[in-house]
């Protein structure tokens, strides 16, 4: 008998300091800790958390301690991606990951409850707009072909582009980012 594997998508969570982000114009990390309370009464239990990206406001690690913090507090695994608000560097440090390359795109699969969950890194810094780096491919190419019996969850925080041209978006500089 099998059954059906739920799950809670969350983004642009935007955790910040609203006191002293003047781009917040409310307190994130109340909103988050409310919802965070409401997905603790859905029954059946979700399998697991998607949290994809604009994770902070300004990309600041300490933003990222504090998200860690709040999504420590519900029993519930969570799967991380990284938007255009987040920085690479204050993510790995903020969320205690170490590695050799702070700058490097995260990206990482994980099986959750008989689902295998796939997650880019279509953040490029300084940018609004995203892409995936080629990189990524050659590994999502790879990674697909693993576990076949198992149904595929790809997670990425910006939508994929249609069509020939680059997003405009990619072609902005987000100016907040600049300003920081």
């Amino acid at each position: 008998m099998s059954r059906d594997i739920t799950f809670v998508h969350l983004t642009d969570l935007h955790i910040g300091d609203p006191a002293t982000d003047d781009h917040l114009f409310s307190d994130t990390a109340t909103t988050l800790r409310e919802i965070l309370a409401q997905v603790a009464t859905i029954t059946p239990k979700p399998s697991f958390i998607v949290a994809s990206g604009d994770l902070s406001n300004r990309g600041d690690a300490e933003s990222y301690v504090r998200l860690r913090e709040i999504m420590e507090t519900i029993d519930l695994p969570v799967i991380y991606a990284i938007g255009n608000h987040d920085t690479r560097e204050g993510f790995y440090e903020g969320m205690g990951i170490d590695t050799d390359a702070p700058d490097a795109p995260f990206y990482h699969d994980r099986i959750v409850e008989g689902v295998y969950v796939i997650t880019l890194d279509s953040s490029t810094p300084n940018y609004i707009g995203g892409t995936i780096e080629e990189g990524q491919f050659a590994w999502l190419a790879d990674t697909l072909d693993t576990h076949p019996e198992l149904p595929k969850l790809i997670v990425t925080h910006h939508p994929p582009a249609l069509g020939d041209g680059p997003d405009l978006a990619h072609l902005l500089p987000d100016m907040r980012c600049l300003a920081s």
